[in-house]
């Protein structure tokens, strides 16, 4: 049986892999064809849908010795965007653990403008900081599975500085050492539109 059908519905069927069956003849102008029923040949579907989630983005996250606030303030008059800080004294749990003059450094920063994500903490007292390593690669993950899946490879012959589990800011947060010596970060947000 054979049916009339519109040139751009052909072209667009066409781009999504459906292939009309017999001879098809040109109509009024190279409107409208006439073929014969169509026949999906595709192996995906129509409209397609990722097989496996991809990471959100990856960004440097920075380490400092009790000038955090410092400094992102600095790279916010720098760059422009918006800062949001957090200070370990308003922690869930607060920081009794804590020095005195260490209750106002900084658990989290990140500053923030169209794509650019620039994101920052000061070390907790009694981790050295040395010029050099103070730094570490963060990676938004999408799923539970893309985050356990990322840290066993990153970590393979490398050492964990933190396991992958679940904290007050995140489904899934973990660090560790790559067998090369880089330091990674990979974190899922609890909420996607929070401000860590």
């Amino acid at each position: 049986m054979s049916y009339l059908w519109r040139r751009d519905v052909v072209v667009e069927m066409r781009r999504h892999g459906w292939k009309f069956v017999g001879e098809m003849e040109n109509k009024m102008g190279s409107q409208l064809f006439s073929g014969s029923i169509i026949r999906y040949m595709s192996p995906e579907p129509l409209f397609y849908q990722p097989k496996e989630q991809i990471m959100k983005n990856i960004n440097t996250y920075l380490i400092f010795n009790g000038n955090c606030r410092q400094a992102m303030k600095f790279y916010e008059q720098c760059l422009g965007g918006e800062l949001y800080m957090m200070p370990y004294c308003e922690m869930p749990g607060g920081c009794a653990d804590l020095p005195k003059e260490a209750k106002d450094w900084i658990m989290h920063a990140r500053l923030t403008k169209g794509s650019m994500v620039l994101m920052a903490s000061d070390t907790r007292p009694g981790i050295p900081i040395v010029q050099g390593n103070n730094f570490f690669v963060s990676v938004n993950c999408e799923s539970v599975q893309e985050a356990e899946k990322l840290f066993k490879a990153l970590g393979e012959k490398g050492a964990v500085t933190m396991p992958l589990e679940e904290t007050f800011w995140a489904l899934r947060f973990g660090m560790l050492t790559d067998q090369f010596g880089i330091k990674w970060m990979l974190n899922l947000d609890n909420k996607p539109s929070g401000n860590l």
